[in-house]
């Protein structure tokens, strides 16, 4: 084989490959502007948002006795307002702080103590946030 049939031959498959690669690309970019167009159109359906609405005492404590835990829920867990502002504290304050703020924006019949805000950081809050 001579060099320059060896030259047009190696020519000829870096045109196939070139071309090969050109459609690849073209189908790529098609794939991808289908995927933007999609994502690009609003969702109609029905959504799964959280809802805006707190739970009672009663469904509280059902779902508390659902889940066959043994005495009364505690006042964390049974209070979502004093739970949020807890979560809202939790990590930027120590519990003593937090115990402290609750104790200036809730009445006495509402405040955890020290020992129930940690049980709660501990078993409920930390590891939904590890």
């Amino acid at each position: 084989m001579t060099t320059d049939s060896r030259n047009a031959d190696l020519t000829a498959h870096a045109i196939a490959a070139t071309d090969r690669l050109g459609a690849a690309l073209r189908e790529a970019l098609a794939i991808a502007e289908e995927l933007r167009a999609t994502l690009s159109t609003p969702f109609e359906g029905p959504f799964n948002a959280p809802s805006n609405t707190l739970q009672t005492r009663e469904q509280i404590y059902a779902a508390h006795g659902s889940a066959h835990r043994m005495g009364v829920p505690g006042k964390i867990e049974s209070d979502p307002e004093l739970q949020a502002f807890i979560a809202a504290r939790i990590g930027t304050m120590t519990c003593a702080q937090v115990v402290a703020e609750v104790k200036s924006h809730f009445p006495a019949a509402r405040q955890p103590s020290l020992s129930a805000v940690q049980r709660w950081f501990r078993n409920v809050w930390e590891p939904c946030h590890r």
